[in-house]
């Protein structure tokens, strides 16, 4: 169906571009603030680096001007025996030393831990921006996008499908298609399903004694379709005699012209093109036909690959650059439809309803210029292109008299709600820390200090509200005071310690020792609930780039520590461990961050465990060793014949 422009002239739009353009825009801003992001933890890694070169510096000083404090002190004249000034000198020079090395080592290790954490914010940062384009890729096409969907029949017997699309500006990607239940392409397909009977002419190797190929014709509707790319300009489409095997057809339709192989064996003389008969070949088309009409039943699920001029989306320098060439290629449409729409501040599509009826459709400019209001004015620049900031001057010669219809319906374009900063499904926003606090006694709260972590910012387990607090004794009513009243104990009082809100930047964990039941985590339920049909479905790097962005994700943080810990014995205490890729790697490094926070913050034998394993996969063997040593020794005090104290000394023992 094709749309029509605001002054109902017509246009090549066959799709709704406002509404396309609508989230184009959500998308835009959203890698621009992700730009942002990165560049400012860059800049913020090259600031950690220079305080550390400031840092070991002034040590460097420091111990000089000690040693040489210690040096210059008096000792003793000399003599066959050091005196005990000398012996104290020398251990002091010894102690200098240490304290040195350990200093170095501690600054080191602190930056780093900073710059690990820096790296995995980036990632997800990255992972973000890679999902906010899915989600605008996947229920629209840029207007000048090329797209084949390619359907294959595997060897378990199924089909597997994907859509590849290109668009001039230089992006490229990749959907996989699920295949709804009761589709025709849930188990092999032969022709006679969709073209009962269907036999056409096509050369065959024939004779006993003299061999020789002869046009005859030939049964082909018990051929399996095993593989199909359908595109605007073409459907090909391959169907062999049995599966598995290699004899068969390969076909391409264009428009009503039909392109035939036969696919033989090298000895068969009947292999290779040949010319389909007049009569056959509107045969063949109505099998193609009938083959595309199923492909809209398709629908789009996961991207599985981005790329921008064969680079990869989310690895990209930065998205500024992309962002601008994806506002080139919108530009002229949207000042083609500002020029043509009868308000100045409006732009304006129609479509055909029926019955001579036609639909506007409208969105403020202004409501447009909102979506990137939020952007510092340099990167507001960036959409200047497109012609928002007032009305678009006529650019129709001024004598030409248009016939102007009414619509019979005005519709203007819905909201859109940006997209989310994470790559994880949208979570409901938690509760403020000020009503927290209300539910909260402070003698109910443990501070945790974390200024020592190797591996970024803590998990932070959510607040859980405590039970109400027993009734207190009657007492005699005291004599009224226009002093404010004291707030009731169940509540933290002005004065009280404060709760400060944590974020990932936060230096301290604030653990509650309420034991009440807790819902349990959808978001994270439904994140692990994906990474399980992937790994079932044999998607193993997949699904392995999906716990990386889980672990990754800011959001991840803001998970109770049980939670966090359950997700991450999933993936590091796996049953089949999968073989170690260069994503498996990622994936576990990027959890190893999380599983340090839990260990520092919790000290949990449980959480050894999972960092030993962790460090195996690294080939650290003695870090693996310290830390299943020091998780037996917490679980021997805590429950020596629990189960994981056997599984910790089994492990001890084996390396």
């Amino acid at each position: 169906m094709n749309y029509l422009f605001g002054d109902s002239t017509p246009s090549d739009l066959t799709s709704n571009f406002l509404e396309f353009f609508r989230d184009a825009l959500d998308f835009l801003v959203h890698a621009l603030q992700s730009d942002e992001r990165i560049l400012e933890g860059k800049k913020r890694a090259q600031e950690l680096h220079e305080k550390a070169d400031v840092e070991i510096e002034r040590l460097a000083r420091f111990i000089t001007l000690s040693l040489a404090s210690v040096e210059a002190a008096e000792k003793d004249a000399g003599g066959p025996h050091d005196s005990p000034t000398a012996i104290c000198s020398k251990q002091i020079r010894e102690s200098i030393g240490r304290r040195q090395e350990a200093t170095l080592t501690a600054i080191r290790e602190k930056l780093a831990s900073d710059i690990a954490q820096l790296e995995a914010d980036e990632a997800a940062t990255r992972n973000g921006c890679r999902e906010a384009l899915a989600t605008l890729l996947r229920p629209h096409d840029p207007p000048d996008a090329d797209a084949v969907a390619r359907i294959t029949l595997s060897g378990a017997g199924g089909y597997e499908a994907q859509r590849d699309v290109h668009a001039s500006f230089g992006l490229d990607w990749t959907f996989l298609l699920a295949i709804p239940d009761g589709s025709i392409w849930n188990a092999p397909l032969r022709v006679e399903r969709l073209c009962p009977q269907l036999e056409i002419r096509a050369p065959q190797l024939s004779g006993w004694i003299s061999k020789e190929v002869k046009v005859k014709p030939q049964k082909i509707e018990r051929y399996v379709v095993t593989e199909i790319s359908h595109g605007d300009a073409a459907t090909t489409f391959k169907i062999r005699s049995e599966l598995g095997s290699e004899l068969g057809f390969d076909f391409t339709v264009e428009g009503d012209r039909v392109k035939a192989v036969r696919r033989a064996t090298s000895e068969d003389g009947s292999a290779g093109p040949f010319d389909v008969d007049a009569e056959d070949a509107p045969k063949l088309v109505e099998l193609a036909t009938k083959i595309a009409a199923t492909i809209p039943d398709l629908t789009q699920q996961e991207l599985r690959t981005a790329s921008v001029k064969e680079i990869d989306f989310a690895s990209l320098p930065g998205f500024i650059a992309f962002v601008e060439g994806f506002v080139a290629m919108m530009t002229p449409i949207v000042r083609e439809i500002a020029e043509r729409s009868l308000t100045p501040n409006e732009l304006v599509i129609r479509r055909a309803l029926g019955n001579d009826r036609r639909e506007e459709i409208f969105v403020s400019k202004k409501t447009l210029r909102e979506k990137y209001s939020v952007l510092p004015s340099p990167l507001r620049a960036v959409f200047a292109p497109l012609g928002l900031e007032g009305p678009t001057p006529s650019m129709r010669p001024p004598n030409v008299k248009q016939k102007i219809e009414e619509p019979s319906v005005r519709a203007e374009l819905p909201k859109s709600e940006p997209p989310a900063p994470t790559s994880l499904p949208k979570v409901s926003p938690p509760p403020k820390k000020e009503k927290e606090a209300e539910r909260l006694s402070s003698s109910e709260l443990k501070t945790i200090p974390l200024d020592s972590i190797e591996a970024g910012p803590p998990p932070v387990p959510s607040s859980r509200p405590a039970p109400p607090p027993a009734p207190a004794a009657s007492k005699a009513p005291s004599p009224p005071s226009s002093k404010t009243p004291s707030p009731p104990p169940s509540k933290v009082s002005p004065a009280a310690p404060p709760v400060r809100p944590v974020s990932n930047s936060s230096p301290e964990i604030i653990v509650t020792n309420v034991e009440e039941e807790t819902p349990r985590n959808e978001t994270l339920v439904a994140a692990l609930k994906k990474i399980a049909v992937l790994s079932r479905n044999g998607r193993t790097e997949d699904a392995y780039r999906d716990y990386a962005a889980l672990f990754s994700s800011p959001a991840f943080a803001d998970f109770r520590p049980e939670d966090q810990r359950q997700a991450l014995r999933l993936m590091v205490l796996a049953k089949s461990p999968p073989a170690v890729t260069e994503t498996v790697k990622e994936a576990h490094r990027i959890a190893l961050v999380r599983i340090a926070a839990l260990v520092k913050a919790l000290e949990d034998p449980a959480d050894y465990e999972l960092l030993g394993v962790t460090k195996l996969l690294f080939e650290d063997t003695k870090a693996a060793s310290e830390a299943f040593t020091k998780g037996l020794a917490l679980e021997r005090e805590r429950n020596p014949q629990s189960e994981l104290c056997g599984k910790l000394m089994q492990r001890v023992s084996s390396l």
